[in-house]
């Protein structure tokens, strides 16, 4: 059985595949360069062996998953231009991956701005998850679930 998670990416890959002629491409936002580049090179290796693996069993409806990746180096103010970056460029589909809390806070406007989904951010902060919106789709528990 499928999460149901799961399910909704799923869902959203494969209804946005049928629009899209060319791969899925993903953004991500993380940090790769200072004392906390092992979380988000954990993050970017994780998902790009995930895509990988889905490439490599035929895609999304032929399509190739694809993950861009950006250095933010923790700082909320290079998250905030990586993700203006990604969502003015019409080849990303969605935004996957991010670290950070405060970046990821700072970027959300811009991301609720557009039709992007945020997929899987990194972070446990309530602020991602209430008032509850169907653009962010979070994959971990909250920092509260985590005691219980």
């Amino acid at each position: 059985m499928v999460p149901a998670h799961n399910a909704r990416i799923l869902a959203l890959l494969v209804l946005a595949s049928t629009a899209l002629s060319q791969d899925i491409v993903f953004g991500q936002s993380t940090v790769l360069n200072n004392s906390n580049f092992f979380v988000g090179e954990a993050l970017a290796i994780g998902i790009k062996a995930a895509f990988l693996d889905a490439n490599l069993k035929g895609g999304v409806l032929g399509k190739n998953l694809e993950l861009y990746t950006l250095d933010d180096s923790n700082e909320p103010a290079k998250t905030i231009n990586n993700t203006l970056q990604f969502v003015s460029n019409s080849s990303v589909f969605a935004i996957i991956g991010y670290t950070g809390t405060s970046g990821i806070q700072g970027s959300l406007p811009h991301v609720l701005k557009t039709d992007y989904p945020l997929l899987g951010p990194f972070s446990g902060s309530l602020s991602l998850r209430v008032p509850f919106n169907k653009q962010i789709i979070n994959l971990r528990p909250s920092y509260s679930g985590l005691l219980f």
